[in-house]
């Protein structure tokens, strides 16, 4: 009886050094996993982060141009919205 009993207790070890190999397996592919996920977001990212920075000026001035342009319309139009300017100057 006590022979089996090591022999099962012998094979339990075993298997539960087969198990711990997959787990740290397993450990490290989740580790690489979470690694490469957050590159891949810094990639992602850091391109959107950078374009908004450099198009916020470029929108600015467009912007200010745009407003610059109604007011010139409006003042030669009168007190008009802009939808009455375009339209007086499609009917033209």
């Amino acid at each position: 009886m006590e022979d089996d009993l090591k022999k099962l207790l012998q094979k339990n070890l075993e298997y539960n050094k087969e198990i711990l190999k997959r787990v740290e397996k397993l450990e490290k592919h989740i580790l690489w996993q979470r690694i490469f996920a957050i590159l891949k977001l810094v990639i992602i990212l850091v391109p959107i982060v950078i374009a908004i920075i450099y198009a916020l000026p470029f929108f600015k001035s467009t912007l200010q141009s745009y407003q610059q342009i109604m007011q010139g319309l409006q003042g030669l139009t009168g007190n008009t919205t802009s939808s009455e300017i375009l339209n007086n100057l499609l009917t033209k």
